[in-house]
């Protein structure tokens, strides 16, 4: 496992957008709330990727970011932690789909 400057940086900017999503969303910003909680799930994970790894990854698709994740786990002898991505995923597939295709839905103001 490799960890240093660029795993803290990419979670440090993962909590940021987390802040600002969470702000968004209080101002019913609901598009620009959901992209940015699909970027904090990218950002996160590709930290924990490089954690794992000491590779940068270049994908954005959560799922495929996530199944990075279990293999390295895997490759690691984190068992514990594959199975636990891989219920996850199994448990939330329909929320990882809406979260990555959220923000390309068309979805108009009521108020213009």
């Amino acid at each position: 496992m490799v960890s240093g400057d660029y795993y803290v940086l990419l979670k440090c900017r993962a909590l940021s957008m987390m802040r600002l999503a969470e702000r968004l969303l209080s101002e019913g910003e609901y598009d620009l709330a959901v992209l940015n909680a699909e970027y904090v799930a990218q950002l996160y994970a590709k930290a924990v990727i490089y954690r794992l790894s000491g590779e940068e990854w270049r994908g954005r698709s959560v799922r495929a970011l996530l199944g990075v994740i279990a293999f390295l786990a895997d490759g690691e002898g984190l068992t514990r932690v594959r199975e636990a991505v891989v219920e996850f995923v199994r448990r939330k597939r329909r929320l990882l789909a809406e979260l990555e295709e959220a923000h390309t839905l068309t979805i108009w103001p009521t108020n213009i």
